[in-house]
């Protein structure tokens, strides 16, 4: 079974169980996918590789934020670096735990039995 064959699948699943496409199929991992990355579709990953993903994601926008907005400088780096980390974590958890939710509430197929 090839990868697209089983996005395609995966994609047309998650359609027919109403999920937005948006949510299903996310400009970063469009991206990705462009950029030659075979990534799976976050309803369709484990809770800890979600966690991990979106605490880098959350750290990645914090970070961004927090910069521009001169954080860093007014709070000192220390705190500044303390508090990226734990909205990277809490943020992590909160979008894993969202995905494993709706994972099971919509009755998905594993990724590995997909056709």
């Amino acid at each position: 079974m090839s990868y697209q064959s089983k996005l395609e699948a995966a994609h047309q699943e998650l359609k027919e169980k109403g999920v937005w496409k948006f949510t299903y199929d996310p400009p970063i991992l469009r991206i990705c996918r462009g950029l030659g990355v075979k990534v799976i579709p976050f309803h369709y990953q484990g809770f800890v590789k979600n966690a991990i993903v979106y605490f880098f994601i959350m750290l990645f926008i914090v970070t961004c934020f927090g910069i521009a907005a001169g954080f860093h400088v007014s709070w000192g780096a220390s705190f500044f670096t303390r508090m990226m980390l734990v909205e990277g974590a809490v943020g992590g958890i909160l979008m894993a735990s969202f995905y494993y939710i709706r994972k099971k509430q919509l009755s998905l197929t594993d990724w590995g039995d997909l056709p």
